[in-house]
């Protein structure tokens, strides 16, 4: 059995094709989700989260040592004081520098101070892996970068 349908053309819009209406709540919940959802990772994305501090006493002969006259853009987390740590390795040492990663950045809040470095030594069962070591220091409120240093190979 075959059953007729109306041309469209003759129907009088395109909302007269609806043969159920829309249910209305449903609809309005899942826009109401939609926002929530939203809202929360923009929450989400907004929250920083506080870097790792550092002992600065422990580095003070190091930045004596290694100072420079660098000044780096502004940094105001530490993917920026990471951002800007690999960008001078890389003028150093080229694609060498690649060899540092991955890479971790401190903060010293009484001194204003970002530590970014290299990952230190691991034990891998009963053997020790060395990377190759890196440290780059940059006071905070002056973009000026204190101290750098990196092993080149």
């Amino acid at each position: 059995m075959i059953r007729s349908r109306k041309p469209i053309s003759e129907y009088d819009s395109f909302h007269s094709l609806e043969k159920y209406p829309v249910n209305r709540g449903m609809t309005i919940l899942s826009r109401a989700m939609v926002l929530i959802v939203l809202t929360l990772v923009l929450v989400a994305a907004a929250v920083r989260i506080p870097p790792e501090t550092f002992d600065y006493s422990k580095y003070e002969d190091w930045i004596a040592e290694f100072q420079t006259d660098i000044v780096v853009d502004p940094i105001d987390s530490s993917q920026d004081a990471i951002r800007a740590a690999v960008k001078l390795w890389h003028q150093i040492f080229g694609d060498e520098a690649d060899q540092f990663r991955p890479y971790k950045a401190y903060y010293n809040e009484e001194h204003d101070v970002w530590l970014v470095r290299s990952k230190p030594p691991e034990v891998n069962g009963n053997v020790i892996v060395f990377c190759r070591s890196c440290f780059c220091f940059i006071e905070g409120s002056t973009e000026k970068v204190l101290a750098l240093y990196g092993e080149k190979a």
